[in-house]
């Protein structure tokens, strides 16, 4: 990924990858537009692979729980308990953790049901294997 500047120091084209976190900040490098390629399960079919587990729905703490250089992560949660392949109750205020790497080599299952987000993603459900979960 390069921006104009970063493209003239390595005396190659900008991929156009500037993005400000703010219009105060200096521009820095960052992927545009990601998009996760869609798989062939309906949300239901995923639920139904997975049999027990928890369906995320919400992370909070994404830049303060998230180490950039290592991939670790422990972020705040809410979502729903999984019980054979049905949505069965809401769980709130739970953590879950892990290390980026793993969690994308710990994919199992990508759905069909792609959806964008504000933060210039586009990604299907995703069934991953194994993630720590920690509540009261």
């Amino acid at each position: 990924l390069y921006d104009l500047r970063t493209a003239a120091k390595e005396g190659t084209k900008s991929t156009g990858n500037s993005v400000r976190g703010t219009y105060r900040s200096k521009p820095s490098i960052a992927p545009v537009n990601t998009v996760i390629r869609s798989g062939d399960l309906s949300f239901d079919e995923l639920l139904e692979t997975m049999g027990e587990g928890i369906f995320v729905t919400d992370l909070a703490g994404l830049h303060s729980g998230t180490n950039q250089v290592s991939g670790e992560f422990s972020l705040g949660a809410s979502g729903f308990f999984v019980k054979d392949g049905k949505i069965s109750s809401p769980i709130e205020q739970f953590t879950i953790s892990s290390n980026i790497l793993k969690v994308y080599n710990g994919i199992v299952e990508v759905g069909s049901d792609s959806v964008s987000s504000i933060y210039r993603v586009s990604s299907p459900s995703v069934l991953v294997d194994e993630i720590d979960v920690a509540s009261e």
